[in-house]
């Protein structure tokens, strides 16, 4: 009985915290015609821009929210969807996403950051993943699912290396002359979004959809853990010539 009480305890202050966090993004959220605008920064502060990066992270929170029913999960859920559907509009044609964008949708992007384009498909596939679980089949499934495969084709025509089966990258983390090459940060990016994206053949019963771009998912994700531990220890890149 005491551990039940401390379980209860320990839910609703996580439930408090949750929602207090959940105001800060709220008040940085705006509802568009094209969907929900989730700003890094307010309006009249800094960077009032749509970072795919930011509301991946959000996504991977909303997710949990619902799935978990903690704090305003309904809210939750309702914020996800606007964001996946902001997202799924601002995606490129051949399947890309970018650093940043305007509240119109604009491309605002003034860096080259390769994991936005997972990032884009991680929000994506977090909100299928969230409306699964709440036994729904959302509108948008045949859509979502195209637009993560594009992006996963997308990515490996372009960031994609067959010879070190590793995803090249270049200013992810806003420095340029030290990154590029080969980053942890968006090589485990993509392990995330090929997770997600299992999870999802298996969740709607897709059978063969991700065949092709899931083919890869075993010697990709070897590569990425033999070749960032070095010494027993992770490394944060190897450059284009192989130094740790």
């Amino acid at each position: 009985l005491l551990v039940c009480m401390f379980q209860i305890m320990d839910k609703e202050n996580l439930n408090e915290k949750l929602a207090e966090h959940f105001a800060v993004i709220n008040k940085c959220s705006l509802f568009t015609n094209i969907g929900t605008v989730l700003l890094a920064t307010s309006l009249d502060s800094r960077y009032p821009y749509v970072y795919p990066r930011d509301c991946a992270c959000a996504s991977m929170l909303f997710r949990q929210m619902v799935e978990k029913d903690l704090g305003p999960a309904e809210e939750a859920f309702g914020l996800l969807k606007g964001i996946a559907q902001f997202m799924a509009s601002v995606q490129t044609e051949e399947g890309e996403w970018v650093q940043r964008y305007g509240l119109k949708g604009q491309n605002k992007a003034i860096y080259i950051q390769e994991d936005n384009t997972a990032h884009g498909a991680v929000i994506l596939a977090n909100y299928l993943l969230a409306s699964c679980h709440r036994k729904e089949n959302p509108a948008e499934l045949d859509e979502y699912l195209q637009k993560i495969k594009r992006a996963i084709q997308f990515a490996i025509k372009h960031f994609y290396r067959q010879e070190i089966y590793l995803f090249f990258s270049t200013t992810s983390v806003h420095e340029s002359a030290i990154e590029k090459g080969y980053s942890i940060w968006v090589n485990h990016l993509y392990i995330l979004l090929l997770n997600l994206t299992a999870q999802l053949t298996l969740k709607f019963s897709l059978k063969d959809f991700f065949s092709e771009e899931l083919s890869f998912k075993r010697a990709f994700c070897h590569s990425v853990h033999q070749h960032f531990v070095l010494n027993e220890r992770f490394v944060r890149r190897i450059t284009a010539s192989g130094t740790f």
